[in-house]
Order: C-alpha cells, then sequence, then structure tokens
C-alpha cells in the first residue's frame, strides 16, 4: 500500500482536532484510507455514503473491498447528522467522513436543515469539551454556503506524487503479467522517468485505467496513449478549450526571430532528456503587441515544434454569480491543466480577461481581485511544466504584479520590410498561389503593404484571390486561365486601411513603455521579438514614436528647472 499522501493541512486539522473540514479532492477512496491511516490510532472512524448511510470504516471497508453490502441506520442525511450530533466519546476522538453531502450545500437543492445541524456541530465542539468529534466532507465539488464560510476550512488534496504514481504503475503491471501465462508474453514492468512525468497530474484511478488500455493495445506502457487520455480531459469540461495546432510551425510565421531564437533555445520542456538533466520548467512567456501581428500564432507554433498539446484559457468562462464558484471555478481549470501537463496554456488578450481588479471591490464584492489573486498564487507556486503564453494588446490594463511573473516578455511589433515579404511568400503558398510563376514580386508587395499587420497581409492575399476570380467569372473569355497576378494584389493593397489608423495612439503608447535601451539595442521592459532593420518604415516611425518621448523628457526637466528657480 503506498505511503498516505495526507496533506499538511489536513493533517494540522487532524492534530487540532477541527470540527468541520471540506477536502476537494476526486479521489475519495484514496482519501479515506489516507485519513484513517493516520488518525485510526486516536480516533474512530464513520464514513456516511448516501447509498449505504452511516458505517463504522470496518464496515466501510468490507463493502467496497469484499463487496458485503452494508447499510447503516441513517441513510437519510438529517437523520445521519442528527446521529453525529447526539454521539459522544470521553476517551476518543469521533471523526466522521462525509460523502455525497455537497449535493444537500448547493444552490436551489440546498436543505436548511443539513446547513443548520452541521453549523449545530460545530459549535456544540466548542461548547462542550467532551464532544471530541470532528465532521470531514470530501468531493470533487466545492460548495461552501455562506452561513458556513466561517466555520469549515477548505484543503485541496495533492494529487499522487512520483512514488504513488510508480508504484500503482508497476502494481497494474505485475497484475496483468499475472494472468500471462508464457513467459515470453509478459509485459516489461519497468516505469521510465518519461512516464512518471506523463502522468503527473492524474488520479491512481486514471492511471490504472490508461496502463492498462495501453499494454493492452500496444503491449508496452506507451506515452501517446497517456497524452491522448490527457487531452481527452478536456473534453469533459467547458473551462478550458483544447486547440489543434494544425500542423503550423516556426515556418509559417513570419518575423519574430528574436522570439524563435529564444524558443528553440528552452525547446525541450518535459521530455525525458530535460528531467535527467533537472533543467528547470520555463512558466511563460507574456506577447505585447497591437492585434493582428501573429501573437496568438506562435503559440500554435510553439505547441507544435515543442510537440505539446496546447489549451486555450479564457477566465471569463470561470465566473459566476454564485457566492464562491468563480474561485472553485479557477481552481478547477488549474487542476485540469495541471493533469494534461506537460502543455502549452494559451491566455488571449490576456488583460481583457483579468481588468478591473482594483475596483473589484466596489463593482463586484471583491470577486475579480479574488480570482486573480487565486491565479496569481497558483501562477507562482505551481510546479507542473505547464508552459503559459499570454498576449496582450493594452499593457496598462495588466495588473502590474501579474507583469513580473514571466520568464520573458516580448514586444511584437507591426512587420519589418523584410518580414512583410516572408509573409506574403508564407500567405501566398497557403492558399496555392505559386508567386514565382506569375512573375510576383514580394518587394514590390512588401513596399506598397506599409503599416499592415500579418492579419491583413492574409486578408490581402484572400480578397485578392477574390478578385481574380471575379475577373475570369466576368470575362468574355471563357480561356482565360484564373492565374492570380501582381496587379490583382496591387488593387487590393491600394484600397486597403491599416488598422494602424485607427490604433496609433495604442501603437505609441506600447512603443513608449517598452522603450529602447541604444547600447543594448533591444527595449527597455520588453525585448523586440522582431529584428530591427536599419532605415525601413517601420523602424522610421519607432524612431519618430520614441523622438517624442525624448523630447517630452527634455521638456519635462526644463520645467523642473523652471520650478526650482
Amino acid at each position: 500500500m503506498p505511503e498516505a499522501n495526507i496533506s499538511k493541512e489536513l493533517k494540522l486539522n487532524s492534530d487540532i482536532l477541527r470540527p468541520l473540514t471540506y477536502v476537494v479532492s476526486e479521489e475519495e477512496e484514496i482519501v479515506i484510507r489516507d485519513i484513517r491511516e493516520y488518525i485510526k490510532h486516536k480516533s474512530d472512524v464513520f464514513v456516511y455514503r448516501s447509498t449505504s448511510g452511516l458505517l463504522n470504516y470496518e464496515d466501510y471497508e468490507s463493502e467496497v473491498k469484499e463487496g458485503n453490502e452494508k447499510r447503516g441506520k441513517e441513510v437519510n442525511i438529517i437523520d445521519a447528522l442528527n446521529k453525529i450530533y447526539t454521539s459522544n466519546s470521553h476517551d476518543k476522538c469521533l471523526t466522521y467522513i462525509m460523502l455525497d453531502i455537497d449535493v444537500y450545500l448547493e444552490g436551489s437543492s440546498s436543505t436548511p436543515n443539513v446547513t443548520r445541524r452541521l453549523k449545530d456541530i460545530v459549535l456544540q465542539t466548542y461548547r462542550d469539551s467532551s464532544a471530541l468529534k470532528s465532521i470531514i466532507i470530501v468531493s470533487s465539488n466545492l460548495v461552501v454556503p455562506p452561513k458556513l464560510q466561517r466555520y469549515i476550512d477548505v484543503v485541496y488534496y495533492s494529487l499522487p506524487k512520483e512514488d504513488a504514481i510508480r508504484e500503482k504503475a508497476q502494481s497494474v503491471l505485475k497484475e496483468y503479467n499475472s494472468t500471462i501465462e508464457k513467459s515470453k508474453d509478459k509485459i516489461d514492468t519497468k516505469i521510465d522517468t518519461s512516464h512518471v512525468s506523463a502522468f503527473k497530474g492524474l488520479t491512481l484511478f486514471e492511471i490504472e485505467q490508461i496502463v492498462l488500455s495501453s499494454v493492452k493495445s500496444h503491449r508496452k506502457l506507451d506515452n501517446n496513449v497517456i497524452n491522448y487520455y490527457k487531452n481527452s480531459i478536456l473534453k469533459k469540461t467547458t473551462l478550458l478549450d483544447p486547440m489543434e495546432t494544425e500542423d503550423i510551425s516556426f515556418e509559417d510565421v513570419g518575423g519574430m526571430e528574436h522570439l524563435k531564437t529564444w524558443l528553440e533555445v528552452r525547446k525541450g520542456m518535459g521530455t525525458q532528456e530535460s528531467i535527467e538533466a533537472n533543467v528547470p520548467d520555463l512558466k511563460g512567456l507574456l506577447l505585447i503587441g497591437i492585434t493582428g501581428c501573429g501573437k496568438s500564432l506562435i503559440s500554435k507554433a510553439i505547441a507544435r515544434q515543442w510537440d505539446l498539446p496546447l489549451v486555450n484559457f479564457n477566465p471569463s468562462k470561470i465566473f459566476s454569480s454564485r457566492v464562491g464558484e468563480s474561485e472553485n471555478n479557477m481552481m478547477k481549470a488549474l487542476k485540469i491543466v495541471e493533469g494534461i501537463s506537460p502543455c502549452v496554456m494559451l491566455i488571449d488578450e490576456i488583460e481583457k480577461q483579468f481588468a478591473g481588479s482594483q475596483s473589484s471591490t466596489f463593482s463586484d464584492a471583491g470577486t475579480t481581485a479574488r480570482v486573480i489573486g487565486t491565479f496569481l498564487s497558483w501562477y507562482n507556486d505551481n510546479k507542473s511544466p505547464i508552459f503559459l503564453v499570454a498576449t496582450c494588446n493594452s499593457i496598462e490594463y495588466l495588473p502590474p504584479e501579474l507583469v513580473s511573473r514571466f520568464d520573458d516578455k516580448f514586444f511584437v511589433n507591426l512587420p519589418s520590410l523584410n518580414e512583410r515579404k516572408s509573409i506574403f511568400d508564407i500567405q501566398l503558398n497557403k492558399y496555392g498561389r505559386d508567386w514565382k510563376k506569375t512573375n510576383i514580386s514580394l518587394q514590390n508587395l512588401a513596399e506598397a503593404s506599409e503599416n499592415l499587420t500579418g492579419r491583413e497581409i492574409e486578408q490581402v492575399v484572400k480578397s485578392s484571390i477574390h478578385e481574380m476570380f471575379y475577373e475570369k467569372r466576368t470575362s468574355k473569355d471563357k480561356k482565360k486561365k484564373g492565374d492570380l497576378e501582381e496587379r490583382h494584389v496591387m488593387k487590393v493593397l491600394n484600397e486597403k486601411v491599416p488598422v494602424l489608423h485607427t490604433m496609433r495612439d495604442q501603437i505609441e503608447l506600447l512603443v513608449k513603455w517598452v522603450g529602447w535601451d541604444e547600447e543594448k539595442k533591444n527595449g527597455i521592459r520588453a525585448i523586440y521579438a522582431n529584428k530591427k532593420e536599419e532605415g525601413d518604415d517601420i523602424d522610421q516611425m519607432m524612431k519618430e514614436i520614441l523622438s517624442n518621448v525624448d523630447e517630452n523628457k527634455d521638456g519635462d526637466k526644463g520645467n523642473e528647472e523652471s520650478l526650482k528657480s
């Protein structure tokens, strides 16, 4: 039997005889076993289930393990709580582990008498020194009624550690081998470090199911089966969205050479080689820039290049009108992400997701602030290999305490002249157009697409194909070929209004925030993702914006001197 995995918080609650504790866990049997192992010499343990009522631990174990049907007198939840209230032991503590009780505490289906009786028992333990009793609610669903918030302690039960994972996997493999008669057909029971790492974040029940599935279909423990199962977890929740990487590589993303180099150096997170070399896991990146410059696209390329699943986390989905449910949803979502790690997690436009924390006290009774606080605490303490890619269009709305937690911050600028050539090449090939065959000049297209984002260049390519097709449809020459020509693209470019015209203030604010260190030839508060190309249109625009910043600084200094005089 694996060593009890009981958490420090639950140990403390048991030691001080905390009257009411809520344990959040997917594995109730493991929690019950661990609690029993820890307190069996100082407490009698009882277990309540809605199907069998209140049973002592021995009868509960007999029913669960041996299939001997047991049924206590107190099947009704109120009868069970009344029994607990009237029970006393002067020489030994009484610990009651309650399952299936969350349904009586939740929303419209809540039973007032259940909340009242739980509160009575808590107050009884404080008034009567002989009432040595403790209630531990165990459920995967956290439901704390407002009337019990001051009386209950919540503990999130940790998932299996490495030793427990290895022991469980090996025991399943050995048990499977025991059913095989021929020695040559037996399965290798060795568990690699990569297997243990892949199993992290899963329950022991899930590990057992995956091991059996893998050996029956592949005759070995296969990491692909583990990853497939972990991806399927996302389909069971509305809090997270799995994202297809669509075979997108770094070659499919124009520009961002500095960022690509940074990512290539750090490739290998969660692999067997990195684990054996004791390489620390990364936290993530903050990608800053105006919309349409490829920040979300690069996240797909990262997941594809690193061969990791990609998860889209939209924090707005976790908010609920019920008290405490938003924080609970946040923890649920983060535990699911831990369960499928190693992975890449995308939070798109993070400033919109986490805006309003400072005014939260007045606008939503502090819910937003608490949710952000929950995320920040998790992100700071998380040990699972989860690489967060957060995109941001407006840095001024992002909580400063979040900005400092990323491994690095990159500024994704408008594409330079050469980067626009690369993007046109990628997009024309993407839509099946051989630009070399029709003598399209990428240089001419790049020069005519000044101030366009990568997304706008894709829009131009698509629109120019529609122009070509319209020309072919309406032509009297039915034999006319439908080849895309440079004039089609130029026509669309001449009519295209860059989004920059409506976002000039935003790009100026971002450039000023990032700043420029002439000595390091890079940004002050963030690294430039794009290579700086002297003399091109984007370089000239950056110099113009930054020169205005310098002029304002000089003006401020002059004002300060005049004030002093």
